[in-house]
């Protein structure tokens, strides 16, 4: 279990995460949403141990995650950034062994289950006829799955994910957030996800909060968050919210609003 206490974000005088409160159980998958600004990526950021914030605390198991030396904190959160580094010419099979490095004494030490750890990661994510391949080859999906199979490599209990999804096509999107589903109902992996789009983060998490200035605004089921009124006031705009006939969860239909501004 996971549980964020008071936690407080800022940047010089800019409060960027505003006394949050949040318990995660283990197995979920909860999705972080809300407008341009409102302390999505901080907030996940601060959870992964990559920000220290200027108060409160994140402990997992009961264990401040501030306190815990960097591998002992990789062997229990993942962290898949927006935008994959592809600075240096790394193979697939070398980044996605990189998540081996909490346990290994030596950067990318030879050893026999951190390879075979590996191919099941890639095997996983369909990416194994890759893994000769350099990552700057490679397209935006293909990149996506490489580092989420880096993440699964280091087999942590927490993966977190910074919209992975926010430059990829329909198709592309549905095929990440499908395997991330899967590893997290089959391999009981908890998921924390940054979500851009409304519908999708309707339609795969297990529970969502509603970020608004830093705060949380709304949290629980798709179903108690994604209602018009929520929407309507977190984002400013006017929609419509209905249901997926497929699978029943809430989906908005943004309502455009030129024609009233043009005609004053």
């Amino acid at each position: 279990m996971l549980k964020v206490n008071d936690l407080v974000v800022k940047y010089d005088n800019f409060v960027a995460v505003n006394d949050v409160n949040l318990t995660v159980s283990d197995y979920e998958f909860v999705g972080i949403i809300g407008p341009n600004g409102s302390g999505k990526s901080t907030l996940l950021r601060a959870i992964s141990g990559f920000y220290h914030p200027q108060n409160g605390e994140v402990l997992l198991d009961e264990k401040d995650i501030y306190k815990m030396k960097p591998k002992e904190r990789a062997r229990n959160i993942s962290f898949v950034p927006e935008e994959v580094d592809t600075t240096f010419a790394f193979t697939v099979k070398e980044i996605v062994l990189m998540g081996r490095y909490p346990y290994q004494k030596q950067f990318l030490s030879e050893e026999e289950e951190g390879f075979k750890i590996a191919e099941e990661s890639l095997k996983l994510l369909e990416i194994e006829g890759l893994s000769e391949r350099y990552i700057n080859e490679l397209s935006s999906g293909e990149k996506q799955r490489v580092v989420i199979a880096r993440a699964l490599c280091q087999q942590s209990k927490f993966i977190l994910l910074d919209e992975p999804t926010s430059h990829l096509d329909i198709s592309h999107q549905i095929e990440i957030l499908d395997i991330i589903k899967r590893l997290n109902i089959e391999k009981k992996v908890t998921v924390i996800i940054v979500m851009h789009d409304l519908n999708l983060a309707s339609e795969y998490c297990d529970r969502i909060l509603l970020l608004r200035n830093g705060a949380i605004y709304k949290e629980g089921n798709p179903e108690e968050v994604m209602t018009y009124q929520n929407i309507e006031y977190v984002y400013k705009t006017v929609v419509v919210v209905n249901k997926n006939p497929v699978s029943g969860k809430p989906h908005i239909l943004s309502v455009p609003q030129w024609d009233k501004t043009s005609n004053g």
